[in-house]
């Protein structure tokens, strides 16, 4: 929830995206609505990418050679919860006795 002063009114105003719980609270009270959206559409993807998160160890194969961090990894047959759309939020290369590896961690795009 973002609270802000409503400029045709003086008053001050709060919204909310999302419904249900949890409810966070932003404490700064934003000087207009855009400013409030913003600042709880930001709030609210970040605690949902925290939630939706995922972290793997693959080999290298050429498929997934080109990823970059803020790309999109799109799994399957790894699970119900896995298996769809991801940004990739960091990746780790390493070199060992299995060869060449990736880490990688990322979040869940969409719903």
């Amino acid at each position: 929830m973002a609270s802000y002063t409503d400029l045709e009114t003086g008053l001050p105003t709060s919204l909310q995206l999302g419904d249900g719980d949890p409810v966070f609270n932003i404490v700064y009270p934003y000087p207009n609505r855009q400013e409030a959206e913003k600042a709880a559409e930001a709030r609210f993807n970040r605690v949902r990418s925290d939630r939706d998160s995922v972290q793997l160890t693959l080999s290298a194969t050429p498929e997934i050679m080109p990823l970059v961090a803020e790309g999109k990894l799109n799994l399957s047959s790894f699970g119900d919860r896995e298996d769809g759309l991801w940004r990739v939020k960091s990746l780790t290369w390493s070199l060992g006795g299995a060869g060449l590896q990736l880490s990688v961690s990322g979040d869940r795009l969409g719903s």
